[in-house]
């Protein structure tokens, strides 16, 4: 697996982030979309929820899904796996999520060319989704216990998150100027479709 390491301490962080994009992402690429999967119902898993909160400029052909007011969390992960393939079947999908990690990960930024499994460090068992991952290592995994980092601070994740978040706009704005972004509701039609296979397979 190919991945780029950043570090907090990095004062042009966000500027790493948007040339990681930069060089993974293929530059043929038309549209992108962004999956922000996490939930602002503990601090440490805020992290992506934020960064789909805080992205706010004029972009290309990009579509937004996760933010504090829609999260996607594990449970929604399964669907939009699904979602994206048949709404965005040609366009690069790029998920942004919180992970734990070692001691001396923590306060890690990884863009990966690669999708990811969210949960897989805390025994969640969720599909692999999309193309490329931005990962943010918020806490030890040692430390983890019943869903909840007890340490972490908002302040940390809010600074990830917002290097995080500045890092795409960097990249989007360089790459697809003069276009807005699209930050995008499930279409229903399509919700409508993914359920009722749901209902036969479960039937």
């Amino acid at each position: 697996m190919e991945e780029l390491n950043f570090y907090m301490e990095d004062k042009y962080l966000y500027l790493s982030i948007a040339k990681a994009l930069e060089k993974y992402v293929d530059e043929k690429a038309e549209s992108i979309v962004f999956l922000f999967v996490g939930t602002d119902g503990n601090i440490g898993d805020s992290l992506a929820p934020l960064c789909g909160t805080l992205l706010n400029v004029n972009m290309g052909n990009v579509f937004v899904y996760g933010d504090l007011n829609e999260p996607i969390t594990a449970k929604e992960v399964p669907f939009m796996a699904t979602y994206v393939k048949i709404a965005h079947p040609t366009s690069t999908v790029v998920v942004v999520d919180a992970a734990v990690g070692k001691k001396w990960d923590v306060g890690r930024v990884k863009v990966q060319k690669t999708g990811i499994k969210p949960g897989l460090g805390v025994n969640k068992d969720l599909p692999m989704i999309g193309d490329l991952s931005i990962i943010g290592v918020v806490g030890e995994k040692d430390d983890f216990k019943n869903g909840i980092l007890p340490q972490i601070r908002l302040s940390s994740i809010f600074q990830m998150a917002r290097n995080v978040s500045m890092g795409i706009e960097t990249f989007l704005n360089v790459k697809f100027s003069n276009k807005k972004l699209k930050k995008e509701r499930v279409d229903k039609s399509i919700y409508n479709m993914i359920e009722s296979i749901d209902n036969r397979l479960i039937g």
